[in-house]
């Protein structure tokens, strides 16, 4: 049987990249394995919905109102230690580095050392001198840098020792771990996917925005860039629209961006379908799963020229230099009015869109098991 450890989640709406791969590949896992989940209440909803009975759910708690995370993330680690002491597996999947992931499933596997162990691990931390010195993390919190950092640094430890597979997002964070000491054939590059023929579903409407952007509200995500790029479009074309899918503070935004908060599902891809392109300013990304998103909607995505992005993404994505305002929003001006270039983009954005599935990943982790 294998166990799969999602159990730091605490939120119903919104769900990161991490947690959509354990939910697309425990569903495909269970074409071949018995598989439990060990999760939060709020998660159990997802996976009942994904055809999970409840009897294939192990559930722990939930986060308490004003309760800091990091108080959430500790009581969920003993919940899950204790559950899982009197369970037996051959797998243990930690679907992210978390810490009420990741922590529950070495105390599994130091109790039971013959069990396999494999770790998420889809967003390697930058250390704190970057945060501090490298402009691509400007804004960033320091302390929560440290404290991500460190903890990384400690499964990384773990990792090199105990853990049969870890699984990452792009071979630069491959590289990062083989340089951690961690063995070259236990690493393995699962990238994001979606599922196609799903998004083809939703109905394309008239064209209501010229862009879109996707984001939750955190620097990593390039939301105060966006604002500027925004601000030199509207310069040059000042009826342009945006559609801004985010939880980040309305009251803050400019005229001619369009508030949805953070809206998933089948609502996001009809307003990404009613956009012209998708502006993606990350700072630092592992996949870029929004991007991929996009592409699956016929959407061209502009976005800093990242080596993460890059290893995945060809010329359906338009790239800037980092952190260049000005060079952004020229690309941005460039795009809405040449239409002949965007339809060109589109058909290159679907053909690139059709390349990742979750099957392929599933069966990767499983062959290598």
């Amino acid at each position: 049987m294998v166990i799969v450890l999602n159990n730091g989640i605490f939120e119903a709406h919104g769900m990161s990249g991490s947690d959509r791969r354990a939910l697309e590949w425990s569903t495909l896992f269970r074409k071949e394995k018995n598989v439990a989940i060990l999760t939060s209440r709020v998660g159990v909803r997802r996976y009942q919905e994904k055809g999970f009975l409840i009897s294939n759910l192990i559930i722990t708690g939930s986060k308490k109102k004003f309760e800091p995370v990091l108080f959430f993330y500790l009581r969920q680690i003993i919940l899950a230690s204790q559950k899982l002491k009197s369970l037996s597996c051959d797998t243990v999947y930690s679907s992210s580095d978390v810490i009420a992931d990741a922590v529950p499933a070495l105390y599994k596997k130091l109790f039971s050392p013959k069990i396999s162990w494999v770790a998420g691990c889809h967003l390697v931390w930058p250390s704190p001198f970057k945060i501090i010195f490298d402009p691509r993390f400007k804004g960033f919190s320091l302390l929560r840098g440290i404290y991500f950092y460190s903890i990384q640094n400690f499964l990384f430890f773990c990792f090199k020792k105990l853990v049969s597979l870890v699984l990452v997002s792009n071979h630069v964070d491959k590289e990062h771990l083989i340089q951690k000491g961690i063995q070259e054939n236990k690493i393995l590059v699962t990238p994001g996917a979606i599922k196609f023929s799903d998004i083809q579903k939703i109905p394309k409407n008239e064209i209501q925005y010229d862009a879109c952007f996707i984001g939750r509200n955190h620097p990593q995500k390039g939301i105060q860039d966006l604002f500027l790029i925004w601000e030199e479009v509207l310069l040059k074309r000042p009826q342009s629209q945006l559609a801004f899918i985010s939880d980040f503070p309305v009251k803050e935004f400019q005229k001619n961006i369009h508030y949805f908060g953070f809206i998933d599902g089948a609502q996001k891809y009809a307003i990404m379908k009613q956009s012209k392109i998708l502006l993606f300013p990350s700072h630092h990304e592992s996949f870029g799963m929004v991007a991929l998103e996009a592409l699956a909607c016929g959407l061209p995505v502009i976005a800093y020229d990242l080596p993460e992005l890059r290893e995945f993404y060809g010329d359906e994505m338009v790239r800037s230099s980092m952190g260049d305002i000005k060079q952004f929003s020229k690309k941005v001006l460039e795009l809405l009015e040449n239409e002949e270039q965007r339809n060109k983009l589109s058909s290159l954005a679907l053909a690139k869109a059709k390349t990742f599935n979750w099957e392929n990943t599933a069966e990767q982790i499983l062959r290598t098991l």
